[in-house]
Parts: C-alpha cells; sequence; structure tokens
C-alpha cells in the first residue's frame, strides 16, 4: 500500500511539476504506465490523459480512450465520461 501510494505521489508530481521538482511528462508516462499495468484505476486515467495529449508519449486518441475504460472498469467513475 506504501508503494501504490507513493507511486501515485511520484505520478501526480512529475505529471504537474509540482513538488519543487520539474514537470516530466515522459517520466509522468512511464509511472502512469506501470502503475496501469499493476491495475491501477487512477494511473490509467492518467496516462490516458498523457496519451490524448502526446505529452510524454505518443498521442493516441484511440489508446486513450481504452485507457480510460480501463480505469472506469477500475471502479474510477470520472474516467467513464471521458472520451
Amino acid at each position: 500500500q506504501i508503494t501504490d501510494s507513493r507511486e501515485n505521489l511520484a505520478q501526480v508530481l512529475y505529471a504537474e511539476g509540482k513538488g519543487g521538482l520539474t514537470a516530466s511528462p515522459k517520466l509522468a508516462s512511464s509511472y502512469f504506465e506501470k502503475g496501469c499495468k499493476e491495475g491501477s484505476a487512477r494511473a490509467c486515467d492518467g496516462l490516458g490523459d498523457l496519451v490524448k495529449a502526446g505529452k510524454g508519449t505518443a498521442k493516441d486518441p484511440a489508446r486513450a480512450k481504452e485507457l480510460y475504460a480501463k480505469a472506469c472498469a477500475g471502479g474510477l467513475t470520472a474516467a467513464c465520461k471521458k472520451k
């Protein structure tokens, strides 16, 4: 559980450039990818946002939809409304 919390924090900090860290969408993307593969709905949602925008990874709207669907299926209701 602690590892999950730390990874979630790292994902957000790098994605948004908070906590004194410089924003690094590429690094955030790698953290989100790992978390999504491990079943984190929030990580799938975050990765979907980056993939949709093409930040830190290739822009791929179809993949973003798949990631949002995975996040939705994982219980993150906010992701259910994203397209």
